[in-house]
């Protein structure tokens, strides 16, 4: 009697064991951190600023983002709209027959002044690493966005500063945020509103408003719109020396 309780006994730990494992195994194939996961509000601070850094952004926003993915025609536009005031110089130049010779090499075409941003490639590869934390090395291309006809001398950037209005809205709700380990994950709803979209922006705001949006400062939404409407994203922030970096965004679900 006595081998077969001790027999079940240990048929049923083994079984608890290899049910226990599986729990883990299959979650841990899915992306799920059932062990020492810490719940975090926004009265945490550095979830707070962690929040902030991709509150309303409209930055970087597809279905599946990876940083390490990121290439150079996406890296160096944003690193340029988000620099210190410290970090370029800017000068205007006259033009001459419609012609702005800022160098030798560097020629814009303009019947007006042409004020021109000058930063150093230096400066750009150093917010890299400040932003991104990453080491892959730059291409630096011209290019011609966000108001910003930039271009390269090998040493410098060159952008001509035009008149722009960005046509993207985004509004962002938190929904929740956890500590695994070394990593942090916020969970916000996202919705993106292209102005020049006018049926989508008649969905959200008035005619006055889808008419004239470039006079206009940008309407509020309630979270429950946002919430209906938007998307379910993640962002993973992983630590190193006590600094937190973005790892990879996406979409969770959609609204």
């Amino acid at each position: 009697m006595k081998d077969v309780i001790k027999t079940s006994v240990t048929v049923l730990v083994v079984m608890i064991i290899l049910v226990v494992v599986f729990f883990i195994v299959g979650n841990a194939k899915y992306g799920i951190e059932i062990l020492s996961t810490t719940n975090l509000d926004l009265k945490d601070p550095t979830t707070k600023l962690l929040y902030e850094r991709i509150k309303d952004t409209t930055s970087f926003r597809k279905a599946d983002m990876k940083v390490s993915s990121l290439n150079s025609e996406e890296i160096i536009p944003y690193i340029i709209l988000n620099l210190d005031k410290d970090d370029y110089s800017t000068k205007t130049v006259e033009p001459e027959k419609i012609v702005c010779e800022v160098t030798g090499t560097i020629k814009f075409t303009s019947s007006k002044d042409c004020k021109v941003k000058v930063i150093k490639n230096d400066t750009i590869s150093k917010y890299q690493k400040k932003i991104f934390n990453v080491d892959t090395e730059l291409v630096f291309d011209d290019f011609n966005q966000y108001g910003l006809n930039c271009k390269n001398n090998g040493e410098k950037y060159y952008c001509l500063i035009g008149s722009y209005t960005d046509t993207l809205l985004g509004y962002s709700v938190f929904d929740s945020a956890y500590e695994y380990q070394d990593k942090i994950t916020v969970v916000e709803y996202y919705l993106q509103i292209d102005l020049s979209d006018k049926e989508r922006c008649l969905k959200f705001f008035n005619e006055e408003y889808c008419t004239n949006y470039k006079e206009m400062d940008k309407p509020s939404l309630s979270d429950k719109t946002i919430k209906e409407n938007g998307v379910l994203y993640k962002h993973e922030f992983y630590k190193e020396e006590d600094k937190y970096y973005l790892e990879n965004s996406f979409i969770v679900s959609e609204g």
